[in-house]
């Protein structure tokens, strides 16, 4: 398993060079030696605390070890509860990775992020207004009123929304070196091979969804 790490800009240029190129590196573990958690913590919106939850991998020392050495984040944190959808995205890494599964591609609800278009990012941390509030409301008459108390903290979730939103749309594609690229297949992979096979994945994975439905 391979993770690229961001080490951020060198310390003497912190706060003038705006422009100026991270540092990253990449990180190989066994995957016999990882490990999956889904934890669980509260998070305070103005003075409203709600509950999230997150796929986090262990990595230990050795295979079925006790020593742990490294911990991962993967993809966005659930909100509002939400411990199903953690195990879900956890299940789908696993069997790509034991070679039991397809491609994590772009478009996965399991893959996608939350908060990344405008108006996702406007209503950040509103589950009553914005995309997806229906879900919400049909929740009842008590996310109702946690509804309506997150509104009173509107200016400043849409002031953490617009610069999330910023960040995305600024932000750097990750470069893998070609030893890693080569590692996942026949490569070394060009950027616009591997563009082509997350295509293809994409499109797989959009046709089972049309095949689940018609069915």
């Amino acid at each position: 398993m391979h993770i690229f790490r961001s080490a951020g800009l060198p310390w003497w240029q912190l706060g003038w060079n705006l422009f100026g190129r991270p540092r990253s590196e990449v990180q190989s573990f066994d995957w016999a030696c990882v490990d999956a958690e889904v934890v669980t913590f509260t998070i305070f919106t103005a003075q409203v605390p709600r509950r999230e939850s997150a796929l986090v991998l262990s990595i230990k020392e050795s295979p079925g070890g006790s020593v742990e050495i490294q911990r991962v984040g993967v993809g966005p944190s659930f909100a509002y509860g939400d411990v199903t959808s953690p195990v879900q995205r956890w299940e789908y890494v696993r069997r790509f990775m034991q070679g039991e599964g397809p491609a994590w591609a772009p478009g996965e609800v399991r893959y996608k992020d939350f908060g990344v278009t405008f108006w996702e990012s406007l209503t950040l941390m509103q589950p009553l207004i914005g995309p997806g509030s229906s879900k919400y409301w049909a929740k009842g008459p008590l996310m109702w009123i946690g509804g309506a108390v997150c509104l009173i903290a509107f200016p400043l979730s849409a002031y953490i929304g617009l610069n999330r939103y910023l960040s995305f749309r600024l932000k750097r594609a990750p470069k893998w070196p070609d030893d890693i690229r080569a590692s996942i297949g026949a490569g070394p992979f060009d950027d616009a091979r591997l563009k082509e096979m997350v295509d293809a994945a994409a499109v797989n994975s959009k046709q089972k969804r049309l095949g689940r439905r018609k069915g």
